[in-house]
């Protein structure tokens, strides 16, 4: 799919700030209008271990691919975040 990130791709929406890992994504425009974290998500891992940094991103990842996928089935989006 254009525009995702390969799901190899081991460091994906991971980016170094000052020693401490945060989970970097853009929220996809076709859901752009129902998640108010639009147009990119930044959020602290808290932690300057890649290998936790990357657990954590992979929580973060299936959570918003998941909502993703109930926002485009037609889900309401303070419904959708509540599951």
């Amino acid at each position: 799919m254009a525009g995702y990130r390969i799901k190899t791709d081991p460091h994906r929406y991971l980016k170094n700030r000052d020693g401490v890992y945060q989970y970097v994504r853009r929220v996809p425009t076709s859901v752009a209008d129902k998640d108010s974290r639009a147009p990119i998500i930044r959020i602290s891992l808290k932690t300057n271990d890649l290998a936790r940094a990357m657990t954590k991103r992979n929580e973060y990842e299936s959570a918003d691919d998941a909502l993703w996928a109930m926002l485009k089935a037609g889900a309401d989006g303070d419904k959708a975040r509540a599951l």
